[in-house]
């Protein structure tokens, strides 16, 4: 992790509940967002389980995931089971789920309107501008993206992930504008890249190691988002195996989820 984001990676707490044990934001907590990031312990669980524990008033909202950059309300999962890497509230009481293994999940909240968001980005998110589409839904709904609070839960990590080459053009310009030194070859990208420290690159070889967290920080600041406003979980999904499920590591396609509510708690 980049040195200038320390700040942004410390202030987080583990919570034990009846559910099992999770992980949360302090910037969420301190505007009483009910919200946590699960570990693996939860996996025989379902969001209505976990919600009966904590707030059995809150409705359950999820969507199937595509990665994409899709972003739907969440009323609309009423109807069925939609596809979308992103959900924003719409209503009151609502829960918001996601479901990651080495992906980000992205929790998003609107302490001003009480409106919240959840989004799930891989590299094929970000290179969609999922967290772009997620913060202009926001803005449609009347929040200022300057008050947005955002954490990015547990995700794989830098040394652990290893990418194509050929992915370069694409994480390039979901950072930084298209007409942004757009006559930069592919090389010059990926050193551009690397000296920004979101991936390292071996001359010799076709794949690059990618920090995906680092990528969407880059995309959130893109967005006008600004450090304050972003808190970062150092955990890595690869390398804590008794914490979290990871595709990279066990090539089996086990999830942990994460949620947040618009409905606030004063702790």
């Amino acid at each position: 992790m980049d040195n200038s984001l320390s700040e942004q990676i410390n202030n987080w707490s583990w919570i034990d509940s009846k559910s099992g044990k999770y992980l949360q934001s302090e910037s969420l907590i301190k505007h009483g967002f009910i919200h946590g990031f699960f570990t693996k312990e939860l996996n025989n669980k379902s969001p209505k389980q976990i919600v009966s524990h904590l707030d059995p008033s809150l409705t359950v909202h999820i969507c199937k995931q595509v990665h994409g950059s899709k972003v739907i309300e969440a009323s609309k999962t009423f109807e069925s089971c939609l596809e979308a890497d992103g959900l924003i509230s719409d209503d009151s009481n609502q829960s918001l789920w996601v479901y990651t293994a080495d992906c980000i999940p992205i929790l998003l909240a609107d302490p001003i309107n009480s409106i919240v968001g959840a989004s799930h980005a891989g590299w094929k998110g970000l290179s969609k501008n999922i967290l772009l589409e997620t913060i202009k839904k926001f803005e449609n709904l009347g929040s200022n993206k300057n008050e947005l609070i955002i954490a990015l839960g547990p995700s794989i990590s830098k040394p652990n992930y290893q990418v194509d080459i050929d992915l370069v053009d694409p994480i390039y310009n979901s950072i930084f504008h298209k007409n942004e030194n757009k006559d930069l070859s592919s090389k010059e990208k990926i050193i551009f890249l690397a000296h920004s420290g979101i991936v390292d690159y071996n001359n010799n070889s076709k794949k690059m190691l990618l920090d995906i967290r680092l990528a969407a920080v880059n995309q959130l600041y893109k967005a006008g988002i600004k450090n304050e406003q972003i808190s970062i979980s150092p955990l890595c999904t690869f390398s804590n195996q008794n914490l979290f499920n990871s595709w990279r590591r066990d090539k089996v396609k086990k999830v942990q989820l994460s949620f947040i509510a618009n409905q606030t708690r004063k702790y």
